[in-house]
């Protein structure tokens, strides 16, 4: 999936997040009520199709969680939120109603290695079969480049909206390792690591 699909996915999962609630004119959805077990039946497929194991506590929350190795002293990340809403709330207000309660909502772009290096070792030729009967489409080291300086512009432009909305933004990648991502996250202001 490009970054320009992974967007359309998260603005149509925002969207459907939105359909759940109490309220048929705006998201209004309080905690234990019919509407949030349709946010958790939504966003529990969701993890579990990122590969988390998934569980509802006796409390109600939604916990997901990625197997890890478990060694001595390893440690553990934790990312919380929340799926309830304010009355009226709408259906991409979170970050704006988060700055309201005073606190400091953050952005991290995950790329994948793929994403930042692709590989090509040769030229590769992908033959659009649909759209014009048949025109090759050539992905030589000067594509290859183009797609970097697309990636570059993107994530130049995403840390330039954080900034301009004083949001922290860190960009990590998928296969870094816990120290690194803390290390960044740390680096970009987005948390403080208290032993």
């Amino acid at each position: 999936m490009t970054p320009f699909e992974r967007a359309e996915e998260t603005i149509r999962r925002c969207r459907a997040l939105a359909r759940c609630s109490e309220d048929p004119n705006a998201t209004t959805r309080t905690f234990l009520s019919a509407p949030m077990r349709e946010v958790h039946a939504l966003v529990s497929e969701w993890m579990q199709h990122a590969g988390m194991t998934v569980e509802i506590d006796a409390a109600g929350n939604l916990r997901g969680v990625y197997s890890a190795d478990r060694t001595a002293g390893s440690r553990r990340l934790v990312i919380g939120s929340h799926l309830d809403t304010v009355p009226n709330a709408g259906a991409f207000d979170g970050i704006q109603y988060l700055m309201y309660r005073g606190l400091t909502p953050a952005i991290v772009q995950v790329v994948a290695d793929e994403e930042l290096n692709p590989l090509l070792g040769d030229e590769a030729e992908l033959v659009d079969l649909e759209d014009s009967g048949g025109d090759p489409i050539v992905v030589d080291a000067s594509a290859v480049a183009a797609y970097r300086e697309q990636l570059a512009r993107v994530s130049g432009e995403l840390e330039r909206f954080c900034r301009s909305r004083g949001l922290a933004h860190a960009r990590v990648v998928s296969s870094a390792t816990f120290q690194s991502l803390i290390a960044t996250c740390r680096q970009a202001g987005l948390l403080d690591v208290h032993a």
